[in-house]
């Protein structure tokens, strides 16, 4: 059984402020073990509107239930920090789980915010979500519209600190500007944490073959994700075996076997999963390996993933 990376679930939205789970999610404890869990990504969502600011709380509302999550499973939970955690923490047979914030809207356009996220254990960014912060400009549904709409000049000065503390920058969600933005002012490889390929379907929030390309130059991954509008054009909400498999392989033939990961949005997504919840990937990754062989199979579940971490996470 591979051990499995995965670079983006919302699971922390139905984790109260004792660790316990609010109502059945894809992502349970027990799940994570059987499904061979390496490394779990849990993301603070900031939930907002194009006019509405976050609450004020919310970061520290579930950043909060995050430790305590940790709290309640000392014996099976254990985060990350730095790269050699995740080595430890496979040693004495715990999960490694590493915390990101998804839309950087709360650093509000000061780069001490970014050092405090840094200090309250946050190691991934995701820059922007559906809305314009300060930072930058989101995706759209015209994949050309934004052209002219990418990092703000603060959003430079944030990837550029993100960079000197060893965060690993996101890009889901950014404008294609943005894309090219972070490419042309980073060294380090940046990844699309829960992204799929505009080319097999052609979804706002989909790389485009030349963005996969660079990603991969870059030596950066893109997290395949289970989300149905990603995977597929038809008229239901499933996510099927065949629809990731699909995107997988023209990731591999586009930017190479190196530039692919998982990247599931657990927790984040209403899709009805063919493999149901994280206990269950071992049907996902049977298919893969089927397809694929176990030497591919296995950069795609964590040696990806793990190389990038290895790369920032200093």
């Amino acid at each position: 059984m591979y051990s499995i990376i995965d670079l983006h679930s919302d699971t922390l939205l139905f984790v109260d402020s004792n660790g316990d789970f609010t109502k059945d999610t894809h992502i349970t404890i027990d799940g994570l073990i059987e499904g061979k869990a390496l490394l779990q990504v849990f993301a603070i969502f900031i939930d907002r509107s194009e006019d509405k600011l976050p609450k004020p709380k919310h970061f520290e509302e579930k950043l909060h239930s995050y430790f305590s999550l940790l709290k309640k499973y000392p014996g099976k939970l254990s985060p990350v920090l730095k790269y050699e955690d995740i080595l430890l923490n496979s040693r004495e047979n715990k999960i490694s789980t590493l915390l990101s914030l998804e839309d950087g809207v709360i650093i509000d356009s000061k780069l001490e915010n970014i050092d405090e996220l840094y200090s309250s254990g946050v190691r991934l960014i995701t820059l922007t979500h559906n809305y314009e912060n300060s930072l930058g400009f989101p995706n759209s549904k015209d994949k050309h519209s934004h052209n002219n709409l990418g990092l703000k000049s603060f959003g430079f000065d944030a990837v550029k600190r993100m960079n000197e503390l060893n965060i690993i920058v996101d890009v889901s969600h950014l404008s294609a500007k943005g894309f090219w933005d972070v490419y042309a002012s980073m060294c380090k490889p940046f990844v699309a944490s829960h992204s799929n390929c505009y080319e097999i379907t052609p979804h706002q929030r989909n790389l485009s073959d030349e963005q996969i390309k660079a990603l991969s130059d870059r030596g950066g991954v893109m997290g395949i994700c289970f989300c149905h509008p990603f995977l597929h054009s038809r008229a239901d909400n499933q996510a099927k075996i065949d629809d990731v498999i699909m995107h997988i392989k023209h990731a591999i033939k586009t930017g190479g076997e190196d530039v692919v990961a998982l990247g599931s949005d657990y927790d984040g997504i209403s899709s009805q999963l063919e493999w149901n919840d994280y206990s269950n990937n071992k049907a996902l990754i049977s298919r893969i390996e089927k397809e694929l062989g176990s030497r591919i199979t296995e950069k795609i579940t964590s040696l990806n993933a793990l190389r990038v971490l290895k790369d920032v996470l200093k």
